[in-house]
């Protein structure tokens, strides 16, 4: 668990992309980007909720914010937040698995 918690760390800081076996599966965006709205990593939870609150932002089961992103089935914006602050974020897909 130390370990995946350390490899998560870095993935924030530098951005990743992962693929599954129908293409791609995550795209973690690097420290310094920031979406359309000005927001990313140190941007506070209140503003992330005022951003996207509209949008269908929720909590979810892994602690981190999701909304579905539009027009694409399968896949949403993940937030992580810690202490009221963004950490990181990502465009994901859960239903495709990890080759």
């Amino acid at each position: 668990m130390v370990a995946r918690e350390t490899k998560e760390k870095a993935y924030l800081s530098t951005g990743r992309v992962s693929f599954a076996a129908g293409g791609l599966r995550e795209l973690v965006a690097p420290a310094e980007a920031r979406t359309a709205e000005g927001l990313g990593a140190g941007s506070t939870l209140e503003a992330l909720q005022q951003a996207y609150g509209a949008k269908g932002l929720q909590p979810a089961k892994s602690g981190k914010y999701v909304f579905p992103v539009e027009g694409q089935q399968g896949w949403q914006y993940e937030f992580t937040v810690d202490a009221g602050k963004v950490t990181g974020m990502a465009v994901v897909n859960r239903d495709l698995k990890c080759v």
